[in-house]
């Protein structure tokens, strides 16, 4: 073991590995579960042929989401979180985070769609929280560019479930900036999809954000940085 003295860099250095590390997999995990609900969500027969083509886009963005972080935990030499082995499993995960809807109760497209809606906005809050706490520069980038595509996302979803009516598809804040306390976390009841209401436990979502909107037929995907 070398007895050689800290340097003055290293005292300053951030303390990357470790705790940017599990924030990388916890936020791979929310990305895994989100990718395994648009997979379910695209085959499921529920699902009208008009939204497909906007969904089968919108979950090419996921995948690209999850590459960029497991090409970050590869370099960290970290092991990455494997997705949901199943429906059963997914769901679990659904109901540890507060989400309604179950994967394979589906009764149609607004519960279907709703139940993207749900996960989309637990990522976001996910992201939130891991911007307020990560130290290296590149994954702050990284985290907003992915937190800023997954609110598109949300603009989108939402403007599926109302066609033309661009107020109701606007994206609402989860909370108004990093003073809000925790508990004050916004997130879709397990039985009304389509209602939002305050977590008892704010480590379930997370935080979210103001966001900004755009419309679906102008999508603009920013390019994740490897």
């Amino acid at each position: 073991m070398s007895d050689a003295p800290t340097t003055r860099r290293e005292l300053l250095a951030p303390p990357l590995t470790g705790t940017d590390t599990a924030r990388l997999q916890r936020l791979m995990r929310v990305e895994l579960l989100l990718l395994y609900v648009y997979d379910h969500v695209l085959t499921s027969p529920v699902l009208p042929p008009s939204a497909h083509p906007t969904l089968a886009q919108l979950r090419s963005h996921e995948q690209a989401h999850v590459d960029a972080l497991h090409r970050q935990l590869t370099a960290r030499h970290a092991l990455a979180p494997s997705p949901p082995p199943n429906i059963a499993v997914a769901n679990r995960y659904l109901a540890r985070r507060d989400v309604g809807g179950r994967l394979g109760h589906l009764r149609g497209a607004k519960d279907a769609l709703f139940l993207v809606l749900s996960v989309e906005r637990v990522a976001i809050g996910a992201y939130f929280v891991a911007l307020r706490e990560m130290r290296d520069p590149a994954l702050i980038v990284l985290a907003a560019q992915i937190m800023a595509s997954d609110a598109q996302h949300e603009a989108i979803v939402s403007e599926l479930l109302n066609p033309g009516d661009v107020p109701a598809a606007v994206p609402y804040g989860l909370v108004q900036g990093a003073q809000i306390s925790r508990q004050h976390v916004l997130a879709t009841h397990p039985a009304a999809l389509d209602q939002a209401r305050t977590l008892e436990n704010a480590d379930v979502l997370r935080d979210g954000v103001e966001r900004n909107v755009e419309r679906r037929r102008k999508i603009r995907y920013p390019r994740i940085a490897s």
